[in-house]
């Protein structure tokens, strides 16, 4: 190989690859020695006690970097990400080699575009193109603000918690069209896209859209995405928009929008450009973090609702574009828009059957075949064709072999594999926060039963009181630092606190601390409240003359084509019915909630972790046959009761090969078009 191009020797490059691809970076590091450049090249075992100390001079003293891109680097490896993203913060060169041809593997976003040199067919000439590279490059210049920024955003969302499989998204673009008022909302007559990158490409001519899914679908991950995306774009192509990514749990209302989004960006981040500035020039792209989330101090979340789309209107104009996250178009999604601006809806589908065994097969390959028989025309299904309830399987299958029936036992589990993990930790040796007994369980021994952990000592106690207590005050989701220790009372706060963090249980930012997914802050709760049912919290008014707001009221509320929203719950709904798995008499548990909230004692009744009799069971279905066909009952009340009929079925009916819900959709929907008839149909019938 030719080395007649020849650099100074101060020149010193780190060569960072994956252990898999030693035997290539062996070739480069002589290729490069040979041409007297110095090498940082890693010798030693990855054990050894000074390798991280060692690695972090090297990281800081080397002014170039040669990265080895292969199937085994990308698009996450831990060491690698960690050395070549140093790199990136730090704005010093990095020279990639690609060393095996992309198939069937995903590189990181950075280097997709192309910006690396093709080694996988002729290394040799591709080791001359990197030593003239190295030779011609100019020194690196001074990074500015703005490209700090999107660096630094870039670092954020690349960690391991939040990266995103494209290979089992699922997004459906849904035109809202107010002018047809049959067919408002109809899906877009185009293929299924993988992330927010391309529905926008798909939707440029709509400045703001909300992405709708259920629990678990990701639609938190996308939006980091989109604006992991968007940074490094803006970075290659010099393009002025900045992305802006927010919690809208964190809106108390105090404030309107547009001023609770500029002090909030002015606290983040005080050497960026005014957020007033950047509106008003039309330069933001506003990623909007869960919409049903927002936490009125004044007023009713519909005249939240009303700022928001004020404030949604004025944006667009001025040339920015926003994108929201729901779970339900019923909640506030679909009424952002209007007729002079549409704003269509993103929903983000759950994994086909195809899909699931896909995922099996890539997260537990071992056991993909045993989950899936249990899994398929189960009553857990629709849990787990979202990715993180169906990770979170696997993840448990893996460590102990059991497979958990629904949330309660989804959720111990991962809580029992995290404390096992952190248990040499400082936090978790035996004292306050974990006693003596409470570390003997940890390795899986001694569980009372399924649902069952550490109790002796506060962390389980307090992060579930925790978590009551914020779901009480207001329907929080996130607390300012200080006031989350004063909610804890107690003189171990601070440790119970910082030892949530490192389960992944709560996470804490800027200040201000919230459990890591909503549906781990319901279980924590629902723990407390299996001991302690109060069913009055899930009460909700059914009669015609009883409901806060009457049937025509919220009709005359709508507009043309939009969906009759059902009767407004408490926000305690996903909390009971994981508790009632939890509870000591769960017959008891089911009981109380009939008179409060009937459609949910049913769809708790249909739980495959609640085992109740088949005479309370008949009970329930009786009384919702009767609700069916009360015309004194609200129509949403009535409706509700027939979709929770199709839910708790009858045994005489059950299809046991049912595939993707269709058997109780199909049921939903039958009863539902039944409620439309006069009430006679036959009670015997069910």
């Amino acid at each position: 190989m030719p080395t007649k191009n020849i650099l100074p020797q101060e020149l010193y490059v780190f060569l960072s690859f994956a252990g898999e691809d030693r035997h290539i970076a062996e070739q480069v590091l002589d290729f490069l020695t040979k041409a007297r450049i110095r090498v940082f090249y890693d010798e030693r075992m990855r054990s050894d006690a000074n390798w991280d100390m060692t690695i972090e001079q090297a990281l800081k003293d080397c002014s170039r970097m040669v990265l080895l891109l292969s199937s085994s680097s990308m698009p996450f490896k831990q060491e690698v990400h960690r050395e070549w993203f140093y790199f990136a913060r730090k704005n010093k060169p990095i020279h990639s080699l690609l060393i095996e041809s992309v198939e069937g593997w995903e590189l990181h976003s950075r280097f997709e575009s192309g910006n690396y040199i093709p080694a996988h067919d002729d290394l040799e000439r591709a080791l001359d193109r990197l030593l003239a590279d190295l030779k011609n490059l100019p020194p690196p210049e001074i990074t500015d603000p703005v490209t700090q920024y999107r660096l630094d955003r870039i670092e954020e969302w690349s960690l391991p918690r939040y990266e995103l499989d494209h290979r089992f998204v699922n997004l459906t673009l849904t035109w809202d069209r107010p002018e047809d008022k049959q067919l408002r909302y109809q899906p877009a007559n185009e293929p299924p896209m993988r992330d927010l990158s391309e529905v926008l490409n798909k939707a440029k001519d709509h400045s703001a859209l909300v992405l709708i899914g259920a629990p678990g679908s990701g639609k938190s991950t996308l939006l980091r995405r989109l604006q992991l995306d968007h940074s490094q774009d803006r970075i290659d192509d010099g393009g002025e928009e900045i992305s802006f990514f927010v919690a809208l749990n964190e809106h108390k209302g105090h404030e309107a929008p547009r001023k609770w989004l500029e002090d909030e960006w002015k606290k983040r981040y005080p050497l960026m450009p005014k957020l007033e500035k950047l509106l008003a020039n039309g330069r933001m792209l506003l990623l909007l973090d869960a919409l049903n989330e927002m936490q009125p101090r004044r007023g009713s979340y519909a005249e939240l609702i009303a700022e928001w789309k004020t404030f949604v209107q004025q944006s667009v104009r001025e040339g920015n574009r926003l994108v929201f996250s729901c779970r339900s178009r019923d909640i506030g999604a679909a009424q952002l828009g209007s007729k002079e601006l549409p704003v269509p809806l993103i929903d983000v589908q759950p994994m086909n059957s195809d899909q699931m065994q896909d995922f099996l097969k890539a997260y537990s390959p071992e056991h993909h075949e045993r989950i899936w028989k249990e899994l398929k025309g189960s009553k857990q299904f629709d849990l787990f064709q979202t990715p993180y309830f169906l990770k979170l399987l696997c993840e448990q299958v893996g460590a102990s072999g059991e497979l958990p029936k629904g949330r309660a036992g989804l959720f111990t589990g991962f809580v029992r594999r995290v404390l096992d993990r952190e248990k040499d930790g400082a936090l978790f040796q035996a004292g306050a926060l974990l006693s003596e007994r409470d570390r003997n369980k940890l390795p899986g021994r001694d569980w009372r039963d399924e649902f069952d952990l550490p109790t002796n000592g506060k962390l389980i106690p307090k992060l579930s009181q925790l978590a009551f207590d914020m779901q009480k005050d207001g329907s929080e989701v996130s607390l300012d630092y200080d006031d989350a220790c004063r909610m804890l009372s107690d003189e171990d706060a601070e440790k119970t606190l910082k030892a949530g963090v490192e389960l992944n249980v709560l996470d804490e930012a800027r200040d201000s601390i919230k459990f890591f997914h909503q549906s781990l802050q319901e279980y924590f709760a629902a723990r407390l409240l299996a001991t302690q049912p109060n069913a009055v919290l899930v009460r909700v008014e059914w009669a015609a003359d009883k409901v806060p707001e009457s049937l025509a009221e919220t009709i005359a509320g709508l507009s043309d084509g939009d969906p009759l929203p059902p009767l407004e719950q408490t926000g305690w709904e996903e909390t009971t019915l994981t508790a009632a798995a939890m509870a000591k008499d769960q017959a008891g548990f089911v009981r109380s909630l009939v008179p409060e909230n009937l459609a949910l004692a049913a769809r708790i009744a249909a739980s495959a972790e609640v085992k109740i009799s088949e005479e309370l069971k008949r009970e329930i279905r009786q009384q919702l046959v009767n609700r069916t066909q009360d015309w004194t009952a609200d129509l949403r009340a009535r409706i509700a009761a027939g979709e929770s009929l199709g839910l708790i079925g009858d045994p005489r009916f059950e299809l046991r090969e049912s595939v993707d819900g269709f058997y109780t959709r199909s049921m939903s929907a039958l009863i539902t078009c039944m409620l439309l008839l006069p009430p006679v149909v036959s009670q015997k019938s069910f």
